[in-house]
């Protein structure tokens, strides 16, 4: 467990995140995260960046390879 510090940001307020609950999180300064309410309390978690047009293209290439390797393989 992780001790965080609520600070001031002009009018609002900000949680001071150190530099090992940032790792774990897979999160920089300038990333997004989002807060879950959960019945044990909150999760913070990163928020995926949505793909790019290239990266769509890419993943739907990949998978049409993926799709044809496996119906040559299964006969």
């Amino acid at each position: 467990m992780h001790r965080s510090e609520l600070v001031a940001v002009g009018d609002d307020i900000g949680l001071v995140l150190g530099p090992e609950c940032l790792a774990w999180l897979g999160a920089a300064l300038g990333d997004t995260v989002m807060l879950n309410e959960t019945p044990q309390g909150f999760v913070i978690a990163p928020v995926q960046p949505a793909p790019t047009h290239r990266q769509r293209v890419a993943n739907q290439r990949c998978s049409a390879r993926h799709f044809l390797l496996a119906q040559h393989l299964n006969g």
